[in-house]
Parts: C-alpha cells; sequence; structure tokens
C-alpha cells in the first residue's frame, strides 16, 4: 500500500461504465500519517524484560482482586490457586459451579428487567 501512495483510483462501477471518467470519480490515495507511525514504531525504545515482567505482575494482581470481589465466596474457597484460574484455568467442578451460577444472575437480571 505504501509503494501506491499518490495514485488515483476509481470505482469498479465508473471504470466499467465505458463513460468518461470525470474528477468526482477519482480518488487519490494518501498515506501521509503512515511514514510517521513507522518513524515513531522504529524510534521506540528496546524491549525491556524487566519493565515487562514488573508490569505483567501489577496486571495480574489487580485480576486477583478483582476475581476475589466478583467470586462467590464458596466457589472461590474451591480454587485451589488464584493465579491459575486467572490465566483462564479451573476444575470441571468449578466450571460447572460457574455456570449454574451465571444462570441464575441472568434469570435475576431478567426478572430486574421485567
Amino acid at each position: 500500500m505504501l509503494e501506491r501512495d499518490g495514485e488515483v483510483f476509481i470505482s469498479l462501477d465508473t471504470a466499467f461504465s465505458g463513460g468518461e471518467v470525470g474528477e468526482e470519480d477519482q480518488m487519490v490515495y494518501h498515506m501521509p500519517h503512515i511514514e510517521k507511525l513507522i518513524a515513531e514504531y522504529d524510534a521506540r525504545p528496546p524491549f525491556d524484560e524487566k519493565k515487562c515482567k514488573e508490569e505483567f505482575k501489577e496486571m495480574m494482581e489487580c485480576s486477583f482482586q478483582d476475581q476475589v470481589k466478583r467470586l462467590p465466596r464458596g466457589i472461590y474457597d474451591q480454587i485451589a490457586d488464584i493465579r491459575v484460574f486467572t490465566l483462564g484455568y479451573c476444575t470441571r467442578e468449578v466450571m460447572r459451579q460457574l455456570k449454574k451460577q451465571s444462570a441464575e444472575n441472568t434469570k435475576l437480571m431478567d426478572r430486574v428487567l421485567k
């Protein structure tokens, strides 16, 4: 697409109609901002593994706290490792209970909405 910057395009309808192509039928393809975006991307600092690990740890800790607030106590107590649960893994039994809880919540919301 960068190689086509500045080219003139016309719609297929206009091209196949056989009529004369007017200025209103032409579209000039421009990507003026892309060069700036590429330069900014190329100028970014090198990957910082330590910083990335710290940010991931902070993000996961927030997720752990959110899970504690959101989960019913009975289900939370059955989870062996909240870190693994936060990554999206749980036992079949916990998943069954979560689905049951979700169905109950949906019924309650439907009643409230009616």
